[in-house]
């Protein structure tokens, strides 16, 4: 009994994941809070894995209901520079060059307006994966917690002490310390 709970709970173990990542590698987006004039802006950083290497990227940033892009620049620090950018039905392209580089680092930024729809938002894609700017107006709303998966620890746990307590009940008959 006791090498078929070591079994169970072993092979449970290593098919239940303990920790999830909750975001994809890629393209990720830091924007700031709205202003008071209704703009924000977007940080846009990508990891590149060490086994490829960019030396131009196109970026593409879609406005979506009404979202405006008012800049697109360079950021100083990074090893990343905007050569150019145009914009076509609402649809801007970004052409970024870098020697080479891989890891994470900064894009570039860009600034938008938002307009009065609650869906505003820019979809920022790089053609393999896309983001959305989700800036909420968080003056008067609560903040929003995101499932990252960090439960699955703990149904684990809850699985393993139920086996415990089921394989007590099963063998509580059979202890010395019942017979007394």
């Amino acid at each position: 009994m006791k090498k078929f709970l070591s079994l169970l709970i072993v092979s449970i173990m290593l098919i239940v994941p303990l920790s999830v990542h909750a975001e994809p590698l890629g393209i990720k987006l830091s924007c700031t809070a709205y202003d008071t004039n209704g703009y924000s802006t977007c940080v846009v950083t990508y990891d590149i894995d060490e086994r490829e290497s960019y030396d131009n990227v196109d970026i593409t940033l879609t406005e979506v209901d009404g979202a405006e892009v008012a800049s697109i620049d360079t950021i100083a620090e990074s090893d990343w520079e905007v050569l150019s950018y145009s914009e076509s039905n609402n649809v801007w392209t970004a052409v970024l060059q870098s020697p080479g580089v891989t890891g994470e680092g900064d894009l570039f930024k860009f600034t938008y307006k938002k307009s009065d729809l609650e869906t505003t938002r820019i979809d920022v894609s790089d053609g393999n994966s896309i983001v959305s700017t989700n800036v909420v107006d968080t003056s008067d709303q609560p903040s929003d917690n995101k499932d990252t998966g960090s439960a699955l620890p703990f149904v684990a746990l809850g699985t393993i002490a139920i086996i415990a307590v089921g394989a007590y009940v099963v063998t509580k008959n059979k202890t010395k310390m019942y017979k007394i």
